[in-house]
């Protein structure tokens, strides 16, 4: 799941070329919760959150705690 577009790098090989200067576009909480039910109702068993850099998302942890509750998940910072 792409948590967030923005970044506080500016990498050459990102590949949703994420950086500092990237629209913050960021999932809602709600509708990450959504997709994480909808992520368990098609049987997916480990949920990766990515981004841009999931780590500047403000509630991370409340993400975390949704994704965790239903499958083991991986940040990819």
């Amino acid at each position: 799941v792409y948590t967030n577009f923005h970044c506080n790098l500016a990498c050459d090989y990102c590949c949703v070329e994420s950086s500092p200067s990237a629209s913050p576009r960021v999932i809602a909480v709600d509708e990450f919760e959504r997709l994480v039910a909808e992520a368990v109702d098609s049987g997916v068993e480990e949920l990766f959150l990515t981004g841009g850099e999931p780590f500047m998302l403000l509630d991370l942890d409340e993400r975390l705690r949704i994704a965790t509750a239903a499958m083991p998940t991986t940040v990819l910072t």
